[in-house]
């Protein structure tokens, strides 16, 4: 059996495809919220299937070294990719102690340390990408206090402006009726620590002013001043 990481991996596999199981639900009511893509969550679930029926297979009568290697091959993959979530999504806002305990994890237990917040400004570059897709380039702004801290990763929030509100489709999560002024004018709430996003937008926001706001945030909550808000025309 391979060795899993036994601070919160299960020892078995049994246990391994319970907990992915888990994972996957929760990642797939929010992982626009979590900053995944569609293609992350396509990949963990193509995974887990992977893994669950090897283990049938290897549980089976009729096992043979091809089947094994097959087993060890697919768990090998699906563990790696929930390190991977855990290490990039799962230890960073928006989660809660019940959200990491939900997902079999233990929050951390370390005593907070005083660490003095990010103050510099940052703004995203808003870039079409595609049918209802927006890429957001995070930059720092010139003149700004500059921080290397590489655990600080970007809260964004943004909004869908559309007069005809009604005509849009109003009731869609994400569109405002009128243009923002401060940052909490726009609806939507999102964390990403990578310096690109894609934003998915609905069909229907298309010729829509897409408006945007950015500051620097980590994990303790802890946070800059938000950047100038920027706009763009969604195609």
């Amino acid at each position: 059996m391979p060795g899993y990481n036994k601070d919160w991996m299960p020892g078995s596999r049994v246990g391994v495809i319970a907990m992915a199981k888990t994972w996957h639900t929760f990642i797939e009511k929010k992982y626009v919220l979590l900053g995944m893509t569609n293609d992350d969550v396509a990949l963990f679930k193509s995974n887990l299937e992977t893994a669950e029926k090897a283990l049938e297979k290897a549980l089976s009568t009729g096992r043979t070294m091809r089947i094994t290697e097959e087993c060890n091959v697919a768990f090998k993959e699906l563990t790696v990719q929930m390190r991977e979530i855990k290490r990039r999504y799962f230890h960073c806002p928006p989660l809660t102690t019940a959200d990491l305990v939900e997902l079999g994890l233990s929050p951390r237990k370390d005593p907070a340390t005083d660490i003095a917040a990010r103050l510099g400004f940052v703004a995203a570059d808003a870039v079409n990408h595609g049918k209802g897709q927006v890429e957001l380039r995070m930059r720092a702004l010139e003149g700004s206090l500059l921080d290397s801290r590489s655990y600080y990763g970007y809260k964004i929030r943004y909004g869908i402006y559309a007069p005809d509100l009604d005509a849009k489709g109003g009731s869609h999560e994400g569109f405002i009726s009128k243009i923002p002024e401060v940052p909490e004018d726009l609806p939507m709430d999102i964390f990403c620590r990578r310096k690109s996003s894609i934003v998915n937008l609905p069909y229907k926001a298309s010729g829509c002013k897409l408006y945007i706001v950015v500051r620097y945030e980590n994990a303790k909550g802890q946070h800059g001043p938000w950047g100038p808000m920027t706009e763009v025309v969604v195609t």
